[in-house]
Order: structure tokens, then sequence, then C-alpha cells
């Protein structure tokens, strides 16, 4: 269990680390594209805007219990599509495309990483919790509201 527990504090630093950077750069791009020539500031904030949205998921990721496929699906996909455009620009000396290769390719890598930390790391996750939150409990109430039961044994 020692070995999982590793595999989920370093699930956690990858997503986060990788939430955090992407989160400076996505305001850093914010900031800078209004000094972007007009034709071009669309795509500087488009890339800002992704940056945060990659920032937001792979946080979620970091602080949730493992799990999510289809989140996984989505941000790797984006970081990987990113890094595949970045590097298929390079050939036509694109401003920005070497940068955006690197980094977009580093966070893909944490990124798949941390899915590969995945499973072990969701072992560790259950062993953590408090045994209140793994044993059931009283059934909850519907909205807020205690269950009453009529004298026909019916719910309300």
């Amino acid at each position: 269990m020692a070995i999982d527990r590793l595999h989920l504090l370093l699930y956690r630093a990858l997503l986060l680390t990788t939430a955090v950077v992407a989160a400076i750069l996505g305001v850093t791009a914010g900031l800078e594209a209004s000094t972007i020539t007009p034709e071009f500031q669309l795509t500087g904030y488009w890339r800002a805007y992704g940056l945060l949205v990659f920032a937001a998921l792979s946080a979620y990721l970091g602080t949730t219990p493992p799990g999510a496929a289809v989140l996984w699906l989505v941000v790797i996909f984006h970081k990987a599509s990113m890094t595949m455009t970045a590097v298929l620009l390079l050939r036509h000396d694109v401003t920005g495309a070497p940068a955006a290769a690197l980094i977009d390719g580093v966070m893909v890598l944490a990124t798949l990483v941390a899915l590969v930390l995945r499973r072990p790391a969701a072992r560790a996750a259950r062993t953590d919790r408090p045994a209140s939150v793994t044993t059931p409990g009283p059934p909850r109430p519907y909205h807020g509201r205690p269950l009453l039961t009529s004298g026909r044994g019916a719910t309300d």
C-alpha cells in the first residue's frame, strides 16, 4: 500500500503542477493577446482560454478521486492535438511553434504519466478515506427532507 500512496502523491503532483503551469501560461497569453496585431488577437485569446480550460480540468482530475474517464480523453486529446499541430507548424517557421511544441509536449507527457498512475492512485485514495465514508450509513434524505411514511407504509 505504501507504493500506492506514492503513486497517489505523484499522480496529484503531476496534475496540479500542470494545472498551475497552464493557469500561469493562460493568464500570460491573455494579457499578451491585447498586444498582438488585430488579425491574430482572436487566436491569442483562444490559446489563453484553452490553457485556462486545461488548467481547470487538470486541477479537477488532481483533486478528485482518480476516475472520470471521459475527462481524461478530453484533456489528453486537447494537449496531444496542440502538440502535434505545433510540431507540424515547425516546418513552416511559425512564430511560437517551438515553444508551444515544447510546453504542450511536456504537459501531455505529464498527463499520460498521471493516467498510468490513475489505478494505483485510486487504490490509495480509497484507503485514505475515513471509515465513516467507506461504510454505509443510514439512507440519505431526499432533497434534504426526511422521508416520511404514511400509515400504509408508502413514502411521501
